[in-house]
């Protein structure tokens, strides 16, 4: 049995020899954390087991469509001590934010995550970078206890899956992550819904945010470098937040010729949070460890210290001196 089964093993025999969990995600949720922390909810209640999902934030608009999404708590209203818990699509336990302080010493912590910086965190762990999504993670489980992929679970899994694969369009899409796609179109699910609502319909304000971020975009690296910025400003002027930034970076990253796209966005006082994605020669998340961040090959990020101008020009230098080894 290699490394990857036992881990499965052990995951499903956490999941069964439990009742009562805490499901937590990481901040600023995606459609993958919100897809897996929501399907795992639904394949414990098939199960018959109880669930209680936390955040600190208030739950995207764009996907309110989830199944169970209404029912996520606030983590502040969670008093309960949870003998055990699931920790999905988060690399460390920072990520959870302020729900990693609903774990105690005697909670027992599986931690379900498909990024390659993952370090283990959990009391059991299911990782593997070579996943497509933690959604993929969650529907294997979801085969292996006996709970189908349909209804329910499958539109919150599927979710995931079509979002951290850019509608089946990015490189870390794999014959696996199609096949169980597929499995779920003929269990009923129809995918255009998802793709409308979680990808491709967006808000007036969404869209005068971008006209403003696209009108400081800039190039570096003899043009294999694109970045952007977000200031706290452009947010109070377009009336949004941090979810409606989510998508910048690829208008960065698909401009032609360029190999890494960059967003800088503005977060507390002098916190820039920083976005990387490339398309085929960089390794991004080498450059976000550099930074104490971490992620994917192709998409990863961090937080630096401002001002902005002085993050722009640490993060550019330090992307270029990769582009160039390129």
């Amino acid at each position: 049995m290699n490394q990857l089964e036992e881990a499965y093993r052990r995951a499903e025999e956490f999941l069964r020899s439990h009742h009562r969990f805490l499901l937590l995600t990481h901040v600023h949720p995606d459609g993958d954390a919100l897809g897996s922390v929501l399907g795992m909810a639904s394949v414990l209640k098939h199960l018959g087991k109880e669930v209680v999902v936390a955040h600190e934030e208030p739950m995207p608009e764009r996907f309110s469509y989830l199944p169970g999404i209404g029912e996520v708590r606030p983590v502040d209203e969670v008093t309960d001590v949870f003998p055990a818990a699931v920790a999905v699509d988060c690399a460390d336990l920072r990520r959870l934010g302020k729900a990693a302080e609903k774990l105690t010493s005697d909670t027992r912590l599986l931690n379900v995550d498909h990024h390659a910086t993952n370090d283990r965190f959990g009391t059991e762990n299911l990782v593997d970078p070579d996943a497509s999504a933690s959604c993929q993670l969650v529907s294997e489980l979801a085969k292996r206890l006996g709970v189908p992929l349909a209804g329910e679970t499958a539109i919150c899994l599927y979710t995931g899956l079509f979002t951290d694969t850019g509608g089946f369009r990015y490189s870390n899409t794999s014959s696996a992550v199609l096949r169980l796609a597929a499995e779920m179109i003929d269990s009923g699910l129809d995918p255009y819904p998802i793709a409308l609502q979680a990808v491709e319909t967006v808000t007036e304000k969404q869209l005068r945010l971008l006209v403003v971020a696209l009108d400081g975009l800039r190039t570096a690296a003899k043009g294999k470098i694109a970045y952007l910025a977000v200031t706290r400003q452009m947010m109070e002027e377009t009336g949004t937040g941090v979810e409606d930034t989510q998508e910048l970076v690829n208008y960065a990253r698909n401009l032609a010729g360029v190999e890494v796209g960059v967003m800088f966005r503005e977060e507390g006082d002098n916190e820039i949070k920083v976005s990387l994605r490339a398309k085929h020669e960089v390794n991004v998340s080498q450059i976000a460890a550099q930074f104490g961040g971490g992620g994917h090959a192709r998409a990863a990020g961090f937080t630096v210290q401002g001002p902005l101008d002085k993050a722009i020009r640490q993060v550019v230098d330090a992307v270029a001196a990769q582009v160039g080894q390129g």
